[in-house]
């Protein structure tokens, strides 16, 4: 998901000292203190990104105590370097000679993935995909690709969700066992080259009776800034044009850490956020873009070939971004994407509940609060089309309804009513084995009729949406039915562009006919007696073409010739 310009290049050595420091605490807390990032560098470029190499260059005024404080988090273990490392003198170390830094047991659990989401090899190979389940370890870094999602989850329940055309790396992993009056310490410092993450971290547990605390330490490093937080909901963004952040949770402190002049501060609270440029300028802190209105959302879908959801356009959004996930905490997304509009176009949910959510992003970059909309797609098996009666056609008082049957479904339902949503008394004819049925003795006045299909793939009959309802009229003095030329018609009020597909076979290697329609009907005159498959595929003023439907089969029966004949035409 690019939300602004990315295919970083590294930066420029002019603005390399500039880095940001952003601490995050939470009410009651102390704040939290930065830790040694500045041990750790950062990457340059996406197309080929750093190693991660455990050593450490040792410099004047290096201990292996306080080795073992940065990367280790206890000074105590200072002896495990020298199961590492050949130091001949643990009391004296060498500047400009390297040491081997003890390796973590410490992981990361991936609990979601979609799309591509891959480990680059670094040696040539092809990359590994990652896949739910694996313990991704420090030192690794991910790609994840155009419409792709990672959620990982930490062993705090901490959870970060890795969204579109993003490179991020897991620079740090450890954990260190407490004791009676000291508890556990975790660290993870994720760099983030390009792309953007969403982050919930959870508070830390850390106070114990008579002891200390130890601050667990969560940082995101940015070619441009570091975020060190603790027990909150935030996004961190990386681009080439800067670093953005928005809060939802806790409280932010912003300050400028550079090599020469005083740093300047800035305080984000909850509903603020802030960009900070690629010289290391702090921008003015700004509220957050609220949520939008997403109450003009259907809350159900029936037809997945062409699916467009809008929303009413936000004041002071430049863009929007989009996600659609089987849960509300939104780790299981499934769809992870960007429009400039107030709009989204896709196709092909299966059926199921979803959550869409939608954050409005300024001008900036700063992305805003999220809103989310229950949706349920309910669309196979596909309802079928409607045969006869015509749309406010007037018919006898005995009323033969047909309909095309459905590839892949097994039975049918037909349905009428008096009212066209389907409220009032409901006259019902189930299991059909073919999409057709003679309502009798209908009494004088206007109903409604739809149609269903039924699979029965699984122990458990599904039932697929309802066909739209089309009118008719009953007029007892009709004593019959007058049959009009063979038709095919749905009930779609959509302004869409329709191409409908003929053919004598279900996979559709023989086309017969293709023509655009003008309306939401085909006639079928014309076409031999034998069973055909229909298919439609939409298209918007936009030029955005939606997936070929599901296929209707349309069978058209011979009409026999009824000739009179007189006495005299009899045989003798």
């Amino acid at each position: 998901m690019k939300r602004m310009a990315s295919n970083h290049r590294g930066f420029p050595a002019a603005l390399r000292p500039f880095t940001l420091a952003v601490v995050v605490y939470l009410l009651l807390l102390s704040p939290l203190t930065m830790h040694a990032a500045e041990n750790i560098p950062a990457k340059a470029a996406k197309s080929e990104p750093a190693k991660f190499t455990p050593t450490h260059q040792v410099v004047a005024g290096d201990t292996l105590y306080k080795l073992a404080r940065t990367y280790l988090d206890d000074p105590a273990k200072w002896r495990e370097f020298l199961r590492y490392n050949q130091v001949s003198n643990p009391r004296r170390l060498v500047p400009g000679s390297e040491l081997r830094i003890p390796p973590s047991t410490a992981y990361v659990t991936v609990i979601f993935t979609h799309g591509n989401v891959s480990l680059p090899s670094g040696d040539g190979q092809p990359a590994r995909p990652v896949e739910v389940g694996d313990r991704l370890t420090e030192g690794v870094t991910v790609n994840v690709g155009n419409n792709s999602y990672l959620s990982m989850q930490f062993s705090d329940d901490s959870i970060v969700r890795v969204l579109s055309d993003s490179v991020v790396q897991l620079r740090k992993l450890r954990e260190s066992s407490g004791s009676s009056i000291k508890a556990n310490k975790l660290s993870r410092i994720m760099q983030l080259e390009e792309g953007n993450l969403d982050i919930s971290v959870t508070p830390s547990k850390d106070l114990k009776p008579h002891g200390k605390t130890r601050p667990n330490t969560f940082e995101i490093i940015t070619p441009m800034a570091v975020a060190a937080v603790r027990g909150t909901r935030f996004d961190v963004s990386a681009s080439d044009a800067g670093t953005t952040s928005g809060v939802t949770r806790g409280s932010v402190d912003i300050r400028q850490n550079t090599t020469s002049g005083k740093a300047k501060h800035a305080a984000l609270d909850a509903g603020t956020g802030i960009m900070v440029n690629s010289d290391g300028k702090l921008g003015k802190v700004r509220a957050l873009l609220v949520a939008p209105d997403l109450s003009a959302m259907p809350e159900t879908i029936r037809d997945t070939d062409y699916i467009a959801l809008g929303w009413a356009d936000l004041i002071g959004a430049a863009s929007y971004q989009i996600r659609i996930a089987s849960d509300a905490e939104m780790r299981t997304v499934l769809y992870n994407l960007e429009s400039a509009a107030p709009m989204v176009k896709l196709q092909g949910l299966p059926n199921g509940s979803y959550v869409v959510g939608i954050r409005a992003v300024d001008a900036d970059g700063v992305i805003g609060y999220e809103a989310t909309h229950a949706l349920k797609i309910l669309a196979t098996p596909a309802y079928p089309f409607h045969r006869q009666p015509a749309d406010k056609q007037i018919v006898g008082s005995n009323v033969l309804i047909e309909c095309t049957e459905v590839e892949g479904a097994s039975s049918y339902r037909i349905q009428i009513a008096r009212d066209e949503a389907f409220t009032g008394d409901i006259i019902e004819a189930d299991q059909l084995s073919s999409c057709s049925h003679t309502f009798s003795n209908l009494e004088n006045g206007s109903y409604y009729w739809r149609a269903g299909s039924i699979e029965n793939a699984t122990d458990v009959a599904l039932q697929g949406p309802f066909s739209g309802p089309s009118r008719f009229v009953v007029d007892e003095s009709l004593t019959g039915s007058k049959d009009g030329p063979p038709i095919a018609y749905w009930m779609d009020n959509r302004p869409l562009g329709l191409t409908a597909q003929i053919a004598s076979d279900a996979g559709f290697a023989n086309i017969i006919q293709e023509k655009a329609l003008e309306s939401t009907q085909i006639d079928l005159d014309g076409l031999p007696s034998g069973t055909y498959y229909l298919r439609l595929q939409a298209k918007d003023t936009e030029g955005y073409t939606g997936a070929f439907s599901a296929a209707r089969i349309v069978k058209i029966k011979i009409v026999e010739q009824v000739i009179e004949r007189t006495w005299a035409d009899k045989a003798k």
